[in-house]
């Protein structure tokens, strides 16, 4: 098995265990923005926030490639495009960290735990 497979595989896993309905998805994905606001008060706070938000969104990246999953297959596609917009964002801003970067990602991260029904697999 490749180290992409295999790591698209733990991911998988991970995302699994860690559904618990709307509430920890919302939860998560608010946890994210908090570390990016902080972060952007203090510039310490970045790997940190930038690790956790990699880490989530390659959870949600697993749970689209998923075949059994519910969505369909335009809405994957915009959640993976979604997906592919936040991976270049956490990398840009471990590069070159700018407010407006840290400022969308922290949009997405709220817009999407807001959201009703905000379990990732609804």
């Amino acid at each position: 098995m490749s180290a992409a497979r295999a790591a698209h595989a733990a991911y998988a896993r991970a995302a699994r265990r860690m559904r618990g309905g709307p509430g920890a998805e919302a939860e998560a994905l608010l946890r994210a923005a908090h570390l990016l606001d902080r972060a952007r008060r203090d510039p310490r706070q970045l790997p940190a926030a930038l690790r956790f938000n990699l880490r989530l969104w390659a959870i949600f990246a697993a749970d689209l490639a998923d075949p059994r999953s519910p969505l369909s297959g335009p809405l994957r596609a915009r959640l993976r495009d979604l997906c592919a917009f936040m991976d270049d964002a956490i990398d840009e801003a471990a590069r070159h960290p700018r407010r407006a970067r840290l400022d969308a990602m922290i949009a997405v991260n709220r817009t999407l735990a807001a959201r009703p029904g905000s379990d990732h697999g609804q």
